[in-house]
């Protein structure tokens, strides 16, 4: 109902846009549309997000909370071009209803689901933004500040995560790489979480450009502030307070989302190895071996070496990009 009524106003702001005669123009007419039919794809969009899914629609938020701090700056210019006109007044009421959609599409399902499947994997119905602040780990932090966690109080893994639905297809892809040639378990991990092992690069490259945008920002600031007061503009220094905001929350969120995919994908490197070398070590001739524990060795440190090691993986292209960068711009 919330759409409809979002549609129903973007088509009269539609209307407006295209007889106005001081903001009209072929840009303008056209963003006006492709919003009006961007309200009946999200019509779509929200009916199957809702009714096949247990999470939040991520593609919805994420489209609407950037549309709608983008639309807060539109409307601050609308008023000043065209003040006190009904394309003006229409189109602040679209916003706001617009951030009322976001809202509602933000409302997480766990009252929908079963109790102890809500209770046990509250992650599989948080929205992207509880994520990105982790606020689903709040009851467990409040719970572990009053008294001791015991491992059947945590919170369960996500599917697809676990050991049990890992290991056999980590081994299916082992078998198969061992007759085709040498380094199968380096090809076989790769093969079973290519997904898990680049879901980590898009939120490190974002954050690897609000990183280079910190000292662009900082050198603009401290440019501002050494002019003179009579040569600048208010509205430059605003911008300058909305861009650091921007930077800095940004760079705070995309920090949080790539370690959260990148201990996904150490978590899964683990549940991929600890069932497949104990399924190697039990079909091992044990007098044919010099060391029948060596297989517990290897399940307990070698795995935690392993994981050590591919934890900065991401974080060493990035570091060779972010060098290549500096040395462009200082050429």
């Amino acid at each position: 109902a919330a759409l409809v009524v979002y549609g129903v106003l973007q088509t009269a702001l539609t209307a407006l846009w295209a007889n106005q005669p001081v903001l009209r123009s072929w840009s303008s007419t056209t963003a006006a549309v492709l919003t009006l039919i961007n309200a009946f794809v999200f019509c779509l969009i929200s009916y199957l997000e809702h009714s096949r899914s247990r999470t939040p629609s991520t593609i919805l938020i994420v489209y609407l909370l950037i549309s709608t701090i983008c639309d807060i700056v539109r409307v601050r210019s609308v008023w000043l071009v065209a003040p006190d006109s009904p394309l003006a007044r229409l189109f602040t009421a679209s916003v706001v209803f617009k951030f009322l959609v976001l809202v509602l599409e933000a409302g997480e399902k766990a009252q929908y689901l079963p109790v102890q499947t809500a209770e046990r994997r509250p992650e599989e119905t948080s929205s992207i933004i509880n994520r990105g602040v982790f606020y689903w780990l709040n009851r467990l932090m409040f719970r572990g500040s009053r008294h001791v966690i015991f491992p059947n109080e945590l919170y369960e893994l996500k599917l697809g995560m676990t050991a049990d639905q890992l290991g056999d297809v980590y081994l299916r892809h082992w078998r198969r790489a061992c007759k085709t040639g040498k380094h199968a378990a380096l090809r076989s991990m790769i093969q079973t979480l290519r997904w898990p092992l680049l879901a980590p690069i898009f939120p490190r490259v974002c954050l690897l450009a609000l990183t280079i945008c910190k000292p662009i920002l900082l050198q603009e600031l401290l440019t501002y502030l050494s002019a003179p007061s009579d040569t600048t503009s208010k509205n430059i220094g605003y911008g300058l307070i909305g861009a650091h905001a921007l930077v800095y929350i940004g760079s705070a969120v995309a920090t949080g989302f790539y370690w959260y995919k990148q201990y996904q994908f150490l978590t899964m490197v683990r549940g991929c190895l600890v069932p497949a070398i104990g399924w190697r070590t039990t079909n091992l001739n044990v007098q044919a071996v010099g060391d029948p524990k060596a297989g517990v060795t290897l399940m307990s440190t070698d795995v935690e070496r392993i994981t050590e090691g591919l934890r900065p993986l991401h974080d060493f292209w990035a570091s060779i990009l972010q060098l290549g960068i500096a040395l462009y711009l200082l050429q």
